[in-house]
């Protein structure tokens, strides 16, 4: 059960007979706010005195277990995405919240037969489609979850959540040209959505199609800016088209902008593997620094 001692404001919203009290959605507005500053603890107790404020939000109960996730508390998230779930919020965001959810606390199995029972009920229901297929996958049971989110996306083809889902269980498969065009349909639908790109990207890598990779997250660097992950793909690229030197120093970078970031460090090992004249003990600093990154 989700404790109730915090279903009071913080200080910061603390009310006096001189005060108005704050509305149900400004304390939405600010618990989100504090999450997104990982002030996770500050932000449950917000966010617990909004549902109590007002219990019919589907949109505070939702935002309260995404709280307690970032707090370790999953069996109450769970109960929190509930809550929402049975107030009418039907999302594919939120289904997925709660599979995690379930998924951390150790209840996936009955996750599974809850999510089971809802697609009898109602067999065209996408959402329940998509959260089940992404937990057979999460369960090792990757064939089973592609042909429900497959079905999941051919009920709502018009849905960015389903098609999504299904490019990204595609890019853990061998399935590289189902992966492609799963790709382009959810860039299609969600073309703001850059992380759909880089993965398309990998995809190329793996086709090997080298210069068209290297060109796609160029762009995306250009208009997105030095995100790491990108720049560990593109030191891949770089290296796989003899361009070591460039393949290095992006590396390199993407380990000054997250200095304890394991990919990072372990991009960096790769590049220099590639690189005429780089010692032993360089390559031993950086092997010692990729692992110690996987420690933290």
């Amino acid at each position: 059960m989700i404790a109730a001692e915090a279903f009071a404001p913080t200080e910061a919203f603390s009310t006096g007979s001189d005060r108005a009290e704050p509305s149900d959605r400004t304390l939405l507005a600010a618990g989100l706010s504090l999450l997104r500053r990982h002030e996770t603890v500050a932000a449950k107790r917000l966010l617990l005195y909004g549902c109590r404020l007002a219990p019919a939000s589907a949109d505070a109960w939702h935002a309260l277990g995404l709280a307690l996730v970032r707090n370790g508390e999953f069996g109450d998230a769970e109960a929190a995405f509930a809550e929402a779930e049975r107030l009418g919020c039907s999302t594919v965001e939120l289904a997925l919240a709660r599979v995690n959810a379930a998924v951390r606390a150790g209840t996936a199995d009955a996750e599974l037969d809850r999510l089971a029972v809802r697609s009898l009920a109602d067999p065209f229901d996408a959402v329940a489609l998509t959260a089940r297929g992404v937990l057979l996958s999460r369960l090792g049971r990757g064939a089973e979850g592609i042909d429900l989110l497959e079905a999941a996306v051919a009920l709502a083809p018009s849905e960015v959540g389903p098609a999504i889902e299904l490019a990204n269980a595609l890019m853990h498969t061998d399935r590289t040209r189902e992966a492609e065009a799963s790709l382009a349909r959810a860039i299609a639908l969600a073309p703001r959505q850059w992380m759909l790109r880089n993965n398309r990207a990998v995809i190329l890598m793996r086709s090997q199609r080298f210069e068209e990779a290297r060109d796609e997250l160029q762009a995306l660097i250009t208009a997105n800016g030095e995100e790491p992950g990108l720049l560990c793909n593109l030191s891949n690229v770089l290296n796989a088209l003899g361009e070591q030197d460039a393949g290095v120093s992006t590396a390199r970078r993407a380990t000054e902008l997250v200095p304890d970031m394991h990919l990072a460090w372990r991009s960096l090992l790769n590049a220099l593997a590639y690189r005429s004249g780089v010692d032993g003990a360089t390559m031993r600093q950086t092997a010692e620094r990729a692992s110690e990154c996987i420690l933290r």
